[in-house]
């Protein structure tokens, strides 16, 4: 997919063109968050470090939700896909 950084001092990201294919948008939008939430539950947090590292990486749950930049990837995709059918 080509991807480039595009950075910026308030949040730097990396962008990439949308080939059309749906099915491979939801999964580059999709891995990063769920791959950090599964370890996240994975985590014992019984010190502090530990604790702190697992709430980072529970909260990865925002980024599939629509108003976040892969959610809303997520979300365009799977409407893309309903209304192909």
């Amino acid at each position: 997919m080509s991807p480039k950084v595009k950075a910026s001092l308030r949040s730097p990201s990396i962008v990439y063109k949308s080939t059309g294919n749906n099915i491979n948008n939801i999964l580059v939008s999709g891995i990063a968050p769920t791959i950090l939430i599964i370890l996240g539950m994975f985590i014992n947090g019984r010190d502090i470090i530990s604790f702190y590292t697992k709430i980072l990486c529970l909260s990865n749950i925002l980024n599939l939700l629509p108003f976040t930049t892969d959610g809303e990837v997520i979300l365009m995709s799977i409407l893309n896909i309903v209304r192909k059918k």
